[in-house]
């Protein structure tokens, strides 16, 4: 199974043996992760739009920086 990540919420909890605390990221797998929804918000993750596009000076104020 695909781990996905998840924000621990409302209270600390202990995972495999280790006291995880609110606002943690963790990763679980699904079948985990159901057991514990209440106390996680699954982390989307944001894809770098900026990494690959090249420097457009219209939009960037041009040349001479207007």
């Amino acid at each position: 199974m695909a781990l996905k990540k998840y924000k621990i919420k409302n209270t600390n909890i202990l995972h495999d043996g280790v006291v995880r605390h609110i606002g943690e990221i963790i990763e679980l797998d699904e079948k985990a992760a159901a057991k514990l929804q209440d106390v996680l918000t699954l982390v989307k993750e944001v894809a770098n739009k900026t990494q690959n596009k090249p420097n457009d000076p219209e939009k960037t104020g041009g040349e001479d920086g207007k």
